[in-house]
Protein backbone atom coordinates (compact mmCIF):
# COMPACT_ATOMS: atom_id res chain seq x y z
CA UNK A 1 0.00 0.00 0.00
CA UNK A 2 1.49 3.33 -1.06
CA UNK A 3 0.82 6.19 1.33
CA UNK A 4 -0.18 9.51 -0.20
CA UNK A 5 2.54 12.16 0.10
CA UNK A 6 1.43 15.75 -0.45
CA UNK A 7 4.21 17.98 -1.72
CA UNK A 8 3.37 21.13 0.16
CA UNK A 9 5.00 24.12 1.81
CA UNK A 10 3.24 23.11 5.03
CA UNK A 11 5.55 20.18 5.77
CA UNK A 12 6.35 21.67 9.16
CA UNK A 13 2.73 22.43 9.99
CA UNK A 14 1.93 20.55 13.19
CA UNK A 15 -1.51 19.35 12.11
CA UNK A 16 -0.12 18.13 8.79
CA UNK A 17 2.64 16.27 10.60
CA UNK A 18 0.23 14.66 13.05
CA UNK A 19 -1.97 13.56 10.15
CA UNK A 20 1.04 11.93 8.46
CA UNK A 21 1.92 10.15 11.71
CA UNK A 22 -1.65 8.83 11.94
CA UNK A 23 -1.38 7.55 8.36
CA UNK A 24 1.70 5.52 9.28
CA UNK A 25 0.38 4.08 12.53
CA UNK A 26 -0.80 0.79 11.07
CA UNK A 27 2.63 0.13 9.53
CA UNK A 28 4.52 0.49 12.80
CA UNK A 29 3.85 -3.12 13.75
CA UNK A 30 6.59 -3.93 11.22
CA UNK A 31 9.26 -2.21 13.37
CA UNK A 32 12.12 -4.62 14.09
CA UNK A 33 14.15 -3.09 16.91
CA UNK A 34 12.83 -2.20 20.35
CA UNK A 35 12.20 -1.19 23.01
CA UNK A 36 10.62 1.75 21.22
CA UNK A 37 9.99 5.22 22.61
CA UNK A 38 6.46 6.62 22.72
CA UNK A 39 6.07 10.11 21.32
CA UNK A 40 3.26 12.44 22.32
CA UNK A 41 1.35 14.90 20.15
CA UNK A 42 3.30 17.64 21.90
CA UNK A 43 6.59 15.99 20.88
CA UNK A 44 5.49 15.96 17.25
CA UNK A 45 4.33 19.57 17.46
CA UNK A 46 7.73 20.61 18.78
CA UNK A 47 9.40 18.66 15.97
CA UNK A 48 7.18 20.50 13.49
CA UNK A 49 8.57 23.75 14.88
CA UNK A 50 12.08 22.64 13.95
CA UNK A 51 13.15 21.36 17.38
CA UNK A 52 14.86 18.06 18.11
CA UNK A 53 13.04 16.55 21.09
CA UNK A 54 15.20 14.18 23.16
CA UNK A 55 14.80 12.18 26.34
CA UNK A 56 15.32 8.93 28.22
CA UNK A 57 13.06 6.12 29.37
CA UNK A 58 13.57 3.06 31.54
CA UNK A 59 13.31 -0.57 30.47
CA UNK A 60 11.90 -2.94 33.05
CA UNK A 61 14.62 -5.17 34.42
CA UNK A 62 17.49 -3.04 33.09
CA UNK A 63 19.51 -0.32 34.76
CA UNK A 64 20.37 1.13 31.34
CA UNK A 65 17.98 3.71 29.94
CA UNK A 66 16.98 4.14 26.30
CA UNK A 67 17.80 7.50 24.73
CA UNK A 68 15.55 8.88 22.00
CA UNK A 69 15.12 11.78 19.64
CA UNK A 70 12.55 13.05 17.16
CA UNK A 71 12.80 15.78 14.56
CA UNK A 72 11.86 16.94 11.08
CA UNK A 73 14.94 17.22 8.87
CA UNK A 74 15.22 19.39 5.80
CA UNK A 75 16.26 16.61 3.44
CA UNK A 76 14.40 14.02 1.37
CA UNK A 77 14.13 10.45 2.59
CA UNK A 78 16.34 8.96 -0.16
CA UNK A 79 19.18 11.38 0.58
CA UNK A 80 18.81 10.91 4.32
CA UNK A 81 18.73 7.13 4.01
CA UNK A 82 21.98 7.20 2.03
CA UNK A 83 23.55 9.51 4.59
CA UNK A 84 22.61 7.40 7.59
CA UNK A 85 23.99 4.25 5.98
CA UNK A 86 27.34 5.90 5.18
CA UNK A 87 28.90 5.01 8.56
CA UNK A 88 32.44 4.88 7.22
CA UNK A 89 32.20 8.62 6.58
CA UNK A 90 30.82 9.55 10.01
CA UNK A 91 34.01 9.80 12.07
CA UNK A 92 34.34 13.56 11.66
CA UNK A 93 30.64 14.25 12.32
CA UNK A 94 29.65 11.90 15.16
CA UNK A 95 31.21 11.27 18.61
CA UNK A 96 33.14 8.21 17.45
CA UNK A 97 36.87 7.80 16.87
CA UNK A 98 37.09 4.80 14.56
CA UNK A 99 34.65 2.98 12.25
CA UNK A 100 35.26 -0.14 10.19
CA UNK A 101 32.92 -2.48 8.32
CA UNK A 102 34.32 -5.83 9.43
CA UNK A 103 31.83 -8.12 7.69
CA UNK A 104 29.81 -7.47 4.53
CA UNK A 105 30.18 -4.33 2.46
CA UNK A 106 29.73 -0.66 3.30
CA UNK A 107 26.11 0.41 2.70
CA UNK A 108 24.92 -3.22 2.45
CA UNK A 109 22.17 -4.88 4.45
CA UNK A 110 23.31 -7.04 7.41
CA UNK A 111 26.80 -5.53 7.48
CA UNK A 112 28.73 -5.68 10.75
CA UNK A 113 30.31 -2.44 11.88
CA UNK A 114 32.95 -1.85 14.55
CA UNK A 115 33.16 1.52 16.31
CA UNK A 116 35.18 3.07 19.12
CA UNK A 117 34.46 6.14 21.22
CA UNK A 118 36.32 8.27 23.73
CA UNK A 119 34.44 8.55 27.01
CA UNK A 120 35.36 11.27 29.54
CA UNK A 121 36.49 10.07 32.98
CA UNK A 122 36.22 6.33 32.21
CA UNK A 123 37.98 3.88 29.90
CA UNK A 124 37.17 4.37 26.22
CA UNK A 125 34.78 1.85 24.66
CA UNK A 126 34.43 -0.26 21.53
CA UNK A 127 31.57 -2.30 20.08
CA UNK A 128 30.24 -4.14 17.04
CA UNK A 129 26.71 -3.98 15.64
CA UNK A 130 24.93 -5.79 12.85
CA UNK A 131 23.03 -3.22 10.83
CA UNK A 132 19.79 -4.41 9.26
CA UNK A 133 17.37 -2.90 6.76
CA UNK A 134 13.69 -3.25 7.59
CA UNK A 135 12.58 -4.43 4.17
CA UNK A 136 9.08 -5.31 5.43
CA UNK A 137 8.17 -1.77 6.44
CA UNK A 138 9.79 -0.33 3.33
CA UNK A 139 7.79 -2.59 1.04
CA UNK A 140 4.51 -2.32 2.97
CA UNK A 141 4.60 1.49 2.86
CA UNK A 142 5.76 1.76 -0.73
CA UNK A 143 9.05 3.32 0.35
CA UNK A 144 7.45 6.02 2.48
CA UNK A 145 8.86 4.50 5.68
CA UNK A 146 12.31 3.10 6.33
CA UNK A 147 14.17 1.71 9.30
CA UNK A 148 17.84 0.97 9.86
CA UNK A 149 18.17 -1.13 13.02
CA UNK A 150 21.31 -2.23 14.79
CA UNK A 151 22.10 -4.76 17.51
CA UNK A 152 25.32 -6.16 18.93
CA UNK A 153 25.93 -9.82 18.07
CA UNK A 154 26.17 -12.19 21.03
CA UNK A 155 29.70 -12.36 22.44
CA UNK A 156 30.99 -9.88 19.89
CA UNK A 157 34.04 -9.20 22.07
CA UNK A 158 35.53 -12.50 20.86
CA UNK A 159 35.24 -11.56 17.18
CA UNK A 160 38.41 -11.96 15.13
CA UNK A 161 39.43 -8.45 14.12
CA UNK A 162 41.55 -7.01 11.35
CA UNK A 163 44.96 -5.65 12.28
CA UNK A 164 43.64 -2.09 12.02
CA UNK A 165 40.66 -2.89 14.26
CA UNK A 166 42.90 -4.61 16.80
CA UNK A 167 45.04 -1.49 16.96
CA UNK A 168 42.00 0.77 17.28
CA UNK A 169 40.50 -1.27 20.14
CA UNK A 170 43.72 -1.96 22.03
CA UNK A 171 43.25 -1.04 25.70
CA UNK A 172 39.56 -0.22 25.25
CA UNK A 173 36.66 -1.88 27.08
CA UNK A 174 33.99 -3.73 25.08
CA UNK A 175 30.51 -2.47 25.90
CA UNK A 176 27.83 -4.92 27.02
CA UNK A 177 25.52 -4.27 24.07
CA UNK A 178 24.25 -1.59 21.71
CA UNK A 179 20.77 -1.62 20.14
CA UNK A 180 18.67 0.99 18.40
CA UNK A 181 17.28 2.29 15.13
CA UNK A 182 16.78 5.19 12.78
CA UNK A 183 13.12 5.30 11.67
CA UNK A 184 12.20 7.59 8.76
CA UNK A 185 8.89 8.81 7.36
CA UNK A 186 8.80 10.79 4.11
CA UNK A 187 6.78 13.99 4.47
CA UNK A 188 7.43 15.39 1.01
CA UNK A 189 10.32 15.49 -1.46
CA UNK A 190 12.52 17.59 0.82
CA UNK A 191 11.45 16.82 4.40
CA UNK A 192 11.65 13.66 6.52
CA UNK A 193 10.33 12.85 9.97
CA UNK A 194 13.04 11.06 11.98
CA UNK A 195 12.48 8.97 15.11
CA UNK A 196 15.65 7.63 16.72
CA UNK A 197 16.47 5.54 19.76
CA UNK A 198 19.55 3.92 21.25
CA UNK A 199 19.92 1.49 24.15
CA UNK A 200 23.44 0.82 25.43
CA UNK A 201 25.01 -1.19 28.21
CA UNK A 202 28.39 0.55 28.55
CA UNK A 203 29.96 -2.40 30.39
CA UNK A 204 32.38 -2.23 33.29
CA UNK A 205 31.76 -0.25 36.44
CA UNK A 206 30.03 2.89 35.26
CA UNK A 207 28.03 5.30 37.47
CA UNK A 208 24.36 5.55 36.53
CA UNK A 209 24.75 9.14 35.34
CA UNK A 210 27.59 8.22 33.01
CA UNK A 211 25.65 5.19 31.77
CA UNK A 212 22.72 7.42 30.85
CA UNK A 213 25.14 9.64 28.95
CA UNK A 214 25.82 6.74 26.56
CA UNK A 215 22.15 6.73 25.59
CA UNK A 216 21.40 10.46 25.46
CA UNK A 217 24.56 12.45 24.78
CA UNK A 218 24.74 14.23 21.45
CA UNK A 219 21.44 13.15 19.89
CA UNK A 220 20.52 16.68 18.83
CA UNK A 221 24.01 17.24 17.41
CA UNK A 222 23.74 13.89 15.60
CA UNK A 223 20.48 14.96 13.93
CA UNK A 224 21.98 18.26 12.82
CA UNK A 225 25.17 16.65 11.53
CA UNK A 226 23.26 13.95 9.64
CA UNK A 227 20.98 16.53 8.04
CA UNK A 228 23.94 18.59 6.82
CA UNK A 229 25.81 15.53 5.55
CA UNK A 230 22.77 14.09 3.74
CA UNK A 231 22.10 17.39 1.99
CA UNK A 232 25.32 16.79 0.08
CA UNK A 233 26.30 13.66 -1.81
CA UNK A 234 26.49 10.82 0.71
CA UNK A 235 28.96 7.99 0.23
CA UNK A 236 26.17 5.41 -0.06
CA UNK A 237 24.07 7.41 -2.55
CA UNK A 238 25.44 5.46 -5.53
CA UNK A 239 26.02 2.18 -3.67
CA UNK A 240 22.53 1.16 -2.54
Amino acid sequence: MLLFIAATALAYDADTLLERVAQTESFRSHRIEGPLPTFSSDDYRKAAQGKVVTGLFRVEGSSNKVGYGIGVLDVGIDQLWAGINSETQHVDMLPVDYIEVIEGSPCADHRKVLMTASVPLITDRWWITQNTYNTAIHEASGGVMRELAWASPTDFANTTLTTAAQTATDGLVAIGFSRGAWFLVALDDTHTLVEYHTWVDPGGRVPSGAASMFASAGIEDTFEAMETYAQGTAYCASRM
